[in-house]
């Protein structure tokens, strides 16, 4: 108690000398439990001057996407080097101590798990940090029903939320995703699993922040199953089968994270590396084209603003699930809240927004969900103890988040390159009126679109590919 007093008074008493914020929620789990994960921000960080500046060089010399990309690393990650380099010589001082320590070059921020109070201490004496904080925690958008189905009973054909976006009339003309590849932020991937074998992009292509496992896993379901609606080739699952997947498990096998987990997970996707840590044979040349993400906070949170916008500069289409919260107005999760997101509401098979799926408008008054997707009753791949052909049905905006990244892997497949705005447009283009519920949420009925129940609509493949 002596200690942990003595270090309160010296954040009061070093306040005058700027030094870093220290919440109080820190202090009592350090007095408490001994050590804490901890999220260091900087004074001098300057992340969206210097990617801006570093996307428009790239892009007057003419250069290619992932031209861009890299100018966007090498700038990001220098300055990264030398905002935190003060931060990281005290840390190393106190590497035996701490579990995981994790530099965020695309937030200029640093996360180390396992920080002791001594670490702590340390830190607090430095002039160039900010904050030290405990990261905030966030999750899995847990399904709101969940039935495992007989392998016998999964037939091709029969999928309908596959049928209702008309997946099948793409892949008629050869437009299947192939060449393309998409990413999963979520539990992980059973990458064994029959429908997802041939799809794995093993190559910089498996990232674990929060339970440091080297190879693809997936403990707990919920990736798996996202990732067979994407792309999932057996029976009919997946809206575009001839696609690739590369995975980074943000949560754990309890669906629990933390933004600094999520954090490690975006930056990832933007210059990919190899499973053992972010500074490890980055290429920014395999950055998939979107970015499924079925997790989220409650409210409204900013935190992931600055990697959205990377992606968007990176042309990773962030596609966020509007979360299950039901059908009160100014419902939508975050990330779903941010004006740059994809915002994706789930419908049923009577073409109409379910009872589950969250309503907008956003925290800032912005009409949210973008669009919306099958997200009832869907079945696709999961985890059963040893076998790779088991089968689930469930249900919420999780479920419909992925059919929206299979069509802007079909989208890619007619045209490559597309920016993350010409996605948009096409996906908003080509959405369908729904069934009205005569609801209405920000002043805005569901017969008019957009609305803040299904956006604009309910995805249709062909309009989409043939809004192109």
């Amino acid at each position: 108690m002596k200690l942990f007093t003595s270090l309160v008074f010296l954040g009061l008493a070093c306040a005058a000398l700027s030094a870093p914020i220290l919440d109080s929620s820190l202090l009592r789990t350090l007095q408490e439990k001994g050590t804490a994960d901890i999220l260091i921000s900087f004074k001098n960080a300057d992340v969206k001057n210097v990617r801006t500046r570093a996307v428009s060089q790239a892009r007057a010399l003419g250069g290619s996407l992932t031209a861009v990309r890299q100018s966007m690393f090498d700038a990001l990650t220098a300055h990264a080097d030398e905002t935190q380099a003060s931060a990281l010589k005290m840390i190393n001082k106190h590497r035996s101590s701490v579990k995981r320590v994790i530099p965020l070059w695309i937030t200029n921020q640093i996360s180390v798990k396992g920080a002791t109070l001594k670490l702590v201490e340390d830190l607090a004496l430095l002039g160039d940090i900010s904050e030290v904080r405990i990261p905030s925690e966030g999750g899995l958008i847990e399904p709101v029903t969940y039935r495992e189905v007989p392998e016998s009973s999964v037939q091709a054909g029969e999928q309908w939320g596959i049928l209702a976006i008309d997946a099948p009339a793409a892949w008629a003309q050869g437009i299947n995703g192939s060449g393309v590849v998409i990413g999963s932020l979520d539990t992980g991937a059973r990458i064994s699993h029959v429908a997802l074998r041939s799809h794995y992009r093993a190559d910089h292509g498996w990232f674990d922040p929060i339970e440091d496992y080297l190879t693809a896993t997936d403990y707990q379901g919920h990736g798996t199953h996202t990732i067979g609606t994407m792309l999932g080739s057996v029976n009919g699952i997946g809206v575009a089968p001839g696609a690739k997947f590369i995975s980074c498990k943000g949560m754990d096998r309890y669906g629990d994270a933390t933004e600094a987990d999520f954090i490690a997970c975006g930056q990832f996707f933007v210059c990919p590396h190899l499973p053992t840590d972010p500074r490890d044979d980055p290429r920014c040349d395999l950055a998939p084209v979107a970015v499924g993400n079925s997790w989220g906070y409650v409210g409204n949170d900013g935190f992931y603003d600055a990697v959205i916008d990377a992606w968007i500069d990176a042309g990773i289409a962030p596609v966020f699930a509007a979360g299950n919260e039901g059908t009160s107005c100014y419902t939508i999760r975050s990330p779903g809240t941010t004006a740059q997101s994809i915002t994706v509401g789930a419908t049923n098979n009577q073409n109409q927004m379910t009872d589950f799926s969250s309503v907008g408008p956003s925290h800032q008054n912005l009409t949210k969900p973008t669009i919306s997707a099958p997200g009832q009753d869907i079945i696709s791949c999961y985890i059963n103890a040893d076998s790779d052909t088991s089968y689930s049905s469930q249900s919420g905006t999780s479920m419909a988040t992925p059919h929206v990244v299979g069509l802007i892997a079909l989208l890619h497949h007619k045209k490559p390159n597309l920016t993350v705005a010409q996605v948009q447009a096409a996906l908003i283009a080509g959405a369908q009126p729904t069934t009205p519920t005569g609801k209405t949420c920000g002043g805005i009925a569901d017969s008019t679109y957009p609305n803040n129940h299904v956006g604009y609509g309910q995805i249709s493949v062909p309009a989409s590919l043939a809004a192109l």
